[in-house]
């Protein structure tokens, strides 16, 4: 048995049985892209940086954007979510704070067709500009037709930050420009993983779901937030009246509300009613006799008009009344005679000639009584009517 380790001086290359492909198991202190072997190893090959740094060559060529680092535990352990919502990350350089970007005219230099455009992006979204350089985190502060202007993120990226980038445009070829994880580690962008959602399919709520009800707070978690949104929309519906699952709002049992029709349409429904039952009318300048409102004798049996008269060329000369009108028709038959009385009379000014009378007119389902008023010198009308359903 040996008493000292077996010494391979900087790495050691494996090749294929019998064959020319090969990787390269290489050692040093310089970073990935800086020492010449990591530069001249192939796709496949390893890196054990002295510092203790994992990495793995992904592509063929030099420089650092060829290698991924393998995470470590406190990687793991220390991971900071970030919730921008990161529509891209791109090698494209950062532009100034304040610069504009004309994706039209100038898109990203890394990304494949389709080409992202100003369509793509809403204020505040969020960029990371400079993956396998400098990367920068910017967010768009404006947009006019095809530019961008980007402004320097609030809260800059610091070590062992993670973002979900919608499109990772760094990738090639295009059909990998799709959703990414991404991690921060201080200096470089690397990409953990790509990511898709929908494996939303796949995450159960947990065997203990309890339905809650309250406020979402901001640190509670995604299955706290469903169980306050399940629970509101149940007390919700508890206190509208309707079952879980229902599209109307069920049946009435008067004849004001139709059945089984939308909250909106209820709403009108009574609105509609208390229109019916309670209408102001106004009609000016009137002399010779004018009907100024009525009735349908299907609809009503009775029917009480507060009538208030001023004369048109002096409206401080006024006549207040209350008329109370009844006919004696019913649903099968036509109405032949009316009875109507004017009460609460109240006269200011100087009194002027008119007369308010009540008269039926019409047949079968279009029959109707009406308030009709005549005046000497014209007087303008202002009637507030209410149906009584008796």
């Amino acid at each position: 048995m040996a008493r000292k380790l077996f010494g391979i001086e900087k790495g050691m290359r494996v090749f294929d049985e019998n064959g020319e492909l090969f990787i390269d198991i290489i050692q040093g202190s310089a970073a990935v892209g800086v020492e010449a072997l990591t530069n001249d190893a192939p796709m496949g090959s390893t890196y054990q940086r002295q510092n203790g740094e994992s990495w793995i060559k992904k592509l063929s060529g030099s420089g650092a954007d060829k290698w991924i680092r393998f995470a470590t535990m406190d990687d793991i352990t220390n991971l900071s979510w970030r919730s921008e919502r990161v529509m891209a990350a791109t090698s494209t350089v950062a532009p100034a704070n304040g610069g504009t970007i004309d994706l039209a005219a100038n898109p990203f230099i890394d990304d494949e067709a389709p080409l992202m455009t100003a369509a793509n992006f809403a204020l505040g979204d969020h960029v990371i500009f400079g993956v396998g350089g400098i990367p920068k985190l910017m967010y768009v502060s404006n947009i006019a037709a095809s530019v961008l202007t980007f402004t320097n993120a609030a809260n800059p990226m610091v070590n062992n930050n993670m973002f979900i980038v919608r499109n990772y445009l760094y990738d090639s070829p295009a059909d990998q420009e799709a959703q990414a994880i991404v991690h921060y580690d201080g200096v470089n962008i690397i990409k953990i993983s790509d990511f898709n959602w929908s494996i939303a399919t796949g995450i159960n709520l947990s065997a203990g779901y309890v339905v809650l009800n309250g406020v979402i707070s901001p640190n509670d978690s995604v299955e706290k937030a469903i169980a306050i949104l399940d629970g509101n929309q149940r007390d919700l519906l508890t206190a509208i009246g309707i079952a879980n699952g229902a599209t109307d709002m069920g049946t009435y049992t008067g004849t004001i509300i139709p059945d089984n029709v939308s909250q909106r349409a209820v709403n009108q429904s009574l609105e509609t009613a208390i229109d019916t039952i309670t209408q102001s009318i106004k009609v000016d300048n009137v002399t010779a006799k004018t009907v100024v409102d009525s009735v349908l004798v299907d609809q009503a049996r009775a029917v009480e008009w507060w009538v208030a008269l001023t004369l048109a060329s002096d409206e401080s000369r006024v006549h207040h009344c209350v008329v109370y009108a009844a006919h004696n028709g019913t649903l099968i038959a036509d109405a032949t005679n009316t009875d109507d009385d004017e009460a609460s009379i109240l006269r200011l000014g100087t009194y002027f000639n008119k007369t308010i009378a009540v008269e039926l007119s019409g047949v079968g389902v279009a029959q109707t009584m009406g308030l009709a008023i005549t005046a000497t010198a014209a007087v303008n009308v202002k009637v507030l009517k209410r149906k009584l359903y008796i």
